[in-house]
């Protein structure tokens, strides 16, 4: 994954992040990982058969080394935001309340939903699915429901990233 779309993903990360008013652990989308269904928080296992966190490209949100790559095998689908406050406590087990799954890199082919939109959708498909989004702008279309944020990340009025985070998501 190059240098931008990993600054880009940070950023959308800690916006997701930031954005927390409510309490509560069951998405209000549906969204789906290489088809089966995602609830947040969850743990690396509850993504399904193969993904690995790598806490060796961390990044930090709210102070702490929060965030960590997500693997399947040597590819890099995107990042996460845990519950962690240190780098060296990152792995499997570890909280997962904010995920952002890139599409187009070389190798990958996740297959990421929210609400039947994909990866590589138009922002127009977008749109017709889930309706005027909560804010837009040519880099992205944020929506709110519940204690769910989504945020398409748009090139070129394409969707080349998903963030999904349990926004009311508090620390333990």
């Amino acid at each position: 994954m190059n240098m931008k779309k990993q600054i880009v993903a940070a950023v959308m990360a800690a916006a997701v992040v930031l954005s927390a008013a409510s309490c509560g652990t069951k998405t209000d989308y549906d969204v789906k990982l290489d088809k089966k269904e995602i609830v947040l928080p969850c743990t690396v296992d509850g993504l399904g058969e193969g993904y690995r966190l790598d806490a060796s490209n961390t990044f930090q949100i709210g102070g702490s080394n929060n965030g960590a790559s997500l693997m399947k095998g040597d590819d890099v689908y995107g990042r996460v935001v845990t519950d962690e406050t240190r780098i060296e406590d990152i792995d499997g087990k570890s909280n997962i309340h904010s995920l952002v799954i890139f599409g187009g890199e070389e190798g990958n082919d996740v297959k990421f939903s929210v609400n039947g939109v994909e990866l590589g959708a138009t922002a127009e498909e977008v749109k017709k699915e889930l309706g005027v989004p909560d804010v837009s702008s040519d880099a992205s279309l944020k929506y709110r429901k519940g204690k769910t944020t989504v945020v398409f990340l748009l090139t070129e009025g394409v969707v080349t990233g998903i963030s999904v985070a349990d926004s009311g998501y508090e620390r333990k």
